[in-house]
């Protein structure tokens, strides 16, 4: 049977074991100071920032290529290869056992170890906190298996058919994942609109994703409505953050797995849609988003705007 990488924990197991500046090192290229000569293109003046923490641009920032992520990204970028591809060749070369789905699913206990590896930063309180998450995960993963796909109120006015999301009585569930597909929680959505997530469970830096997994051009949104008119209009795969204060942390996760990914957010044209530092499109009328461009001119008018758009962005 073939063994299959959990992703999320042994990036983070990683991390918690070799910095970037040993990777960058482990090249046979000298740091000194906080910048160098860009090790992914030739220049002559250093324009490559390595950050000791982690920062909205990740663990490194050149100013010359502006290729930036953490040290799973950089070594994508130098070997060219995939995200996982480069962490298997950084455990490998600094003797890093991974965590694979079958040895971390056999009990909370491996969770708990390796939450212990957290940076010293983290208090006792988030570190019960992440585990309460993971005991709480494992029931919302049970009851969304559970469900099935029955028509809702909210689908009917939104004028959309069920993607990825189920139903429980009138309320449409959305599976909250994180950059590898677990599910940690789900949002609930009433028949009037009404969001709400479920009480004590992970929801930052978790996101769904509408089509399939691609590292070249993606679409960010902020809810699941607004997504899932954007992929059914443009076909193109989208994602979605749930919140607006979430989509900086979405699109560093997309970038850090995907080096070279394209993340184009359509945005919903409001203060708080505003709040973020990506590329964006947003449809002109003020407190509109693309859900209502879709249910008023359909989805071609959608799919004409946004690529028409994306192009010249």
């Amino acid at each position: 049977m073939e063994t299959v990488l959990d992703f999320n924990l042994s990036a983070r197991s990683l991390k918690s074991k070799v910095t970037l500046r040993q990777v960058i090192e482990s090249y046979g290229i000298r740091i000194e100071g906080r910048h160098i000569c860009c090790p992914l293109h030739n220049e002559n003046t250093p324009s490559f920032k390595v950050y000791e923490e982690d920062t909205p641009e990740g663990n490194f920032y050149c100013y010359g290529c502006q290729k930036s992520g953490d040290i799973i990204s950089f070594v994508a970028f130098k070997e060219n290869c995939s995200a996982g591809q480069a962490l298997v060749k950084i455990a490998k070369n600094f003797n890093i056992e991974l965590i694979t789905k079958d040895n971390m699913a056999s009990s909370l206990v491996s969770n708990l170890s390796l939450i212990l590896t957290k940076k010293k930063k983290e208090t006792p309180k988030e570190i019960t906190e992440d585990l309460n998450w993971r005991i709480l995960a494992e029931k919302v993963q049970k009851e969304f298996a559970s469900l099935e796909q029955l028509p809702v109120t909210y689908l009917l006015n939104k004028n959309l058919p069920h993607i990825e999301t189920k139903s429980k009585w009138d309320i449409l569930i959305v599976p909250m994942r994180d950059i590898d597909g677990s599910i940690w929680s789900f949002q609930q959505i009433h028949a009037d609109g009404t969001k709400m997530f479920l009480k004590d469970a992970k929801k930052n830096d978790l996101m769904l994703r509408l089509g399939p997994e691609t590292n070249e051009f993606v679409f960010l949104c902020e809810g699941w409505a607004t997504g899932a008119s954007v992929y059914r209009s443009t076909g193109r795969t989208t994602y979605i953050s749930f919140t607006a204060s979430n989509l900086d942390s979405v699109a560093i996760q997309l970038k850090n797995k995907y080096p070279g990914i394209k993340i184009i957010v359509a945005g919903d044209n409001d203060e708080s849609g505003r709040r973020h530092h990506q590329i964006a499109i947003y449809p002109e009328e003020y407190k509109t988003d693309w859900s209502t461009i879709y249910l008023r001119q359909g989805p071609e008018k959608v799919k004409s705007l946004l690529l028409n758009r994306s192009s010249s962005v």
